[in-house]
């Protein structure tokens, strides 16, 4: 285990995983269609297979401008189209490991499987796909030897 420095910022390295099964999913079908078109002798199932792709880059584009990060004793939240967020260690009221309920999927705006973060009104959700949880380890790591009243409220494991 590395030291933990909590003076030192740090940014969540991404992970790859959440967007490997949409390249993996286009690419098939965009070799289907391909295919389908040159049989056919028509470019139209070629063509509406680049408007669901570029729709699916736009979507992973924006899922990219995700970041959260450590700096000056607060977790930094930086997300495409929303408001930057930060809360301060000593403003943390409350840790805890959630996942989506029928609600959240459906309004399509929180990570499935998250970390929150919940300080004075604001809340911070780091996603447990989208970031190396190795590096989400470090910041609870970090949050509990500031926050000791909030040690032990999340099991995880890198």
């Amino acid at each position: 285990m590395s030291v933990i420095d909590p003076d030192r910022r740090f940014v969540l390295r991404r992970s790859c995983r959440p967007y490997s099964v949409f390249i993996a999913i286009f690419a098939a079908m965009f070799l289907l269609l391909l295919v389908v078109s040159i049989k056919l002798e028509s470019w139209s199932p070629l063509k509406a297979s680049l408007t669901v792709g570029l729709f699916l880059a736009a979507l992973i584009f924006s899922g990219t401008r995700y970041k959260i990060s450590w700096s000056n004793g607060a977790v930094v939240q930086e997300a495409f189209g929303k408001v930057d967020v930060m809360i301060n260690v000593n403003q943390i009221t409350d840790l805890r490991r959630e996942s989506a309920n029928t609600k959240t999927l459906i309004a399509f705006n929180r990570p499935f499987r998250r970390v929150t973060i919940v300080g004075q009104g604001q809340i911070i959700d780091v996603s447990l796909r989208h970031f190396v949880m190795q590096d989400v380890c470090k910041l609870i790591r970090i949050i509990e030897s500031l926050r000791p009243d909030l040690r032990g409220r999340i099991q995880l494991q890198a």
